[in-house]
């Protein structure tokens, strides 16, 4: 250790002399600050790194422009300041809670070959004060998708988020750990695998599993998380589920709000992807109502423009819910998905035409007003409620298991 801050030191000085540095930090625009040491969080405990400052001018006002280096490595952080600098694989990042729900990731840059350090961030800086766009890698998370929007709202209105901050940086068990916080008190974890990855989260101390990473990628309707119900024999199962809405390119509107905003499958704007705790999986239509039944999920929806009943579902090989895992398996599933609805591949494990169930009656062969009310699971077989709105009328169907109609009830009655 005694050896390396001699390196820092030694680097210190040259650093000093190739930037014109005064005492304290710089109060001149366009000059650098004299160098100062700090250590950053690493996978291998505390690392010592240089840190000097530069003032630039930024419309009218200034700005402070950071430079973080290590003496042996080429690799070096520059860029706007930010709150929290931390080290992986010997490479500096940095990192801040972005508005009301964004982890915000800024990566290293490496010095080009025949370049000093103090040239390079000399040049940088050059090119700033000059207006030039200095792109840099930039990876950021929004937490809404991970733990939904409810623990990010402002306590006083339901419409604006709360200020996010990051509390703290750990290295544990070969993961880089966040700890943020927002300003109405909840408490978010969310650890990531060396190549920025997430791997697991926790709310308020409870873990949360983690079905969708994060990332923006720059799609307008990314994957997302939330928490849905599965009925079963023993009542209902709390299960968490990934969904994302597919809409022809270019159209980014919810459907029915604006013109080309028709979803690429008409009776499912929507796709899910959910998971039971058990690791038990299902995919289809994200307006299905579930049922867990002969250790398979089903899932119900109806088609509006046919008056069909279809069924999603069948056998599916479970998958881990261990940290790190469990995200993993689902992007596979994610992915399948994605590639179905591209290819118009999405086909219902069955179709049963309602009407036929009730000696083809026209008002609900020709009816666009059925709705899925309700679905249960009763002597293992599954009852479900469908709503005729014209006629007034509860349509009950019982199916066993493998899906068998084994009764086929109306009655009048409130919704």
């Amino acid at each position: 250790m005694n050896s390396y801050r001699s390196i820092c030191f030694a680097s210190a000085l040259f650093l000093g002399s190739s930037f014109g540095l005064i005492a304290g930090e710089s109060t001149s625009p366009g000059v650098w600050s004299e160098p100062e040491s700090i250590n950053l969080p690493s996978e291998n405990g505390p690392m010592p790194a240089i840190k000097k400052t530069c003032r630039v001018p930024n419309g009218g006002r200034h700005s402070f422009i950071d430079l973080i280096y290590y003496p042996e490595y080429k690799s070096v952080w520059i860029g706007d300041r930010m709150p929290n600098y931390f080290s992986i694989n010997g490479a500096i990042w940095s990192a801040k809670g972005n508005g009301g729900s964004l982890l915000q990731l800024l990566g290293p840059r490496s010095v080009p070959g025949g370049q000093t350090v103090g040239e390079y961030a000399n040049q940088w800086i050059t090119e700033v004060i000059q207006g030039k766009i200095v792109s840099q890698g930039m990876v950021m998370f929004d937490l809404a998708t991970i733990f939904g929007v409810k623990p990010l709202l402002d306590p006083t209105s339901s419409k604006r988020a709360t200020a996010l901050a990051i509390t703290s940086i750990q290295f544990t068990n070969q993961t880089t750990v966040f700890n943020l916080q927002t300003r109405n008190g909840n408490q978010f974890q969310m650890a990531f695998s060396s190549d920025i990855q997430l791997v697991s989260a926790s709310l308020n101390g409870r873990p949360v599993p983690v079905l969708v990473d994060g990332k923006i990628t720059g799609s307008p309707n990314p994957w997302t998380q939330r928490k849905i119900m599965v009925q079963s024999a023993s009542g209902p199962v709390p299960a968490d589920a990934c969904e994302r809405l597919f809409l022809p390119p270019g159209a980014v509107d919810v459907p029915g709000l604006g013109k080309g905003s028709q979803p690429v499958i008409p009776y499912a704007p929507g796709f899910c992807v959910a998971v039971l705790p058990s690791g038990q999986v299902w995919s289809g239509p994200s307006k299905c109502l579930l049922a867990l039944v002969d250790d398979q999920v089903l899932g119900f929806t109806i088609n509006p423009q046919t008056r069909e009943l279809l069924a999603f579902g069948g056998p599916r090989a479970p998958i881990s819910m261990e940290p790190g895992q469990t995200a993993p398996a689902l992007k596979k599933l994610q992915a399948q998905v994605e590639a179905a609805v591209s290819g118009g591949a999405i086909v219902p494990s069955h179709t049963i035409k309602i009407a036929s169930l009730f000696n083809g009656d026209e008002a609900l062969a020709k009816g666009a007003d059925l709705s899925l009310r309700r679905l249960s699971v009763e002597d293992k077989n599954l009852v479900l409620v469908v709503r005729h709105l014209q006629g007034h009328e509860n349509l009950t169907v019982t199916f066993t298991p493998d899906l068998k109609v084994i009764a086929a009830e109306r009655a009048v009655g409130p919704n």
